[in-house]
């Protein structure tokens, strides 16, 4: 999902430096960084400067003055932070006047629109995700029409529905298997083609056990949510 957020940068939004801010509270926000980097470099790009904060963090001034003074030319800012840093950093970011564009990974899948201070502010933000709500499949279609009937309300990001793919990939290789055992439905669950999942079709080909599935880059221009980009990985 890294490579696919950096090509992202580089191809699709001709951005050849940015900055670099990362949550190192977490494995997930520094292994983010990381592979973000090393992708983004790999691919032309130039990182200009990196800054790290804590997760729930409220003082980042230090962070925005490190960005004006010593990377003015920093053409965007990619972010690895959880959901709870997103609404934060982009507030602090656009008060500060930096009108360039806002990159982050999967963990800023949420309504950011009504989540900042002010709307625009989340203009010009792209991220990648597992799903979006916006897809007109069968099975997306059907699933937040049962999300809606239990919680009063549409999924707000792809994590409902993970958790629901899961569960149900797991039921589909029990009723192949046929029994609980640990070791036959695992080998069920990897033998696992073309899942008509939520989150999109789902295949365990790989020796790695990570499954082959689409990625979304999704853009908010305008307090608008679009698709850019959809990927899927050969098989």
């Amino acid at each position: 999902m890294n490579r696919i957020v950096s090509s992202t940068a580089f191809k699709r939004l001709n951005l050849r430096r940015l900055s670099m801010w990362t949550d190192d509270s977490t494995d997930y926000t520094r292994l983010l960084s990381v592979f973000f980097r090393r992708s983004y470099e790999a691919a032309g790009g130039a990182v200009t400067s990196t800054d790290y904060f804590k997760q729930r963090q409220e003082d980042l001034s230090a962070l925005v003055k490190n960005l004006k003074d010593f990377r003015p030319d920093a053409q965007a800012i990619f972010v690895a932070g959880n959901p709870v840093d997103a609404p934060r950093a982009i507030d602090v970011l656009r008060k500060s006047g930096f009108r360039r564009p806002i990159l982050g990974g999967d963990g800023f899948d949420m309504d950011l629109a009504s989540s900042v201070s002010k709307p625009e502010f989340a203009n010009d933000f792209y991220f990648s995700t597992h799903a979006y709500r916006g897809d007109t499949r069968p099975e997306v279609l059907a699933f937040i029409d049962a999300y809606k009937e239990d919680y009063g309300k549409e999924p707000e990001n792809a994590f409902a529905a993970l958790g629901y793919d899961a569960v149900n990939l797991v039921a589909n290789a029990f009723m192949r298997a046929g029994t609980t055992d640990s070791v036959k439905l695992a080998e069920a669950l990897l033998a696992t083609r073309d899942f008509k999942g939520v989150t999109g079709t789902i295949s365990y080909v790989r020796p790695n056990r990570v499954p082959v599935k689409p990625v979304s880059i999704v853009g908010i221009r305008n307090g608008a949510y679009s698709v850019l980009w959809m990927w899927q990985e050969e098989k």
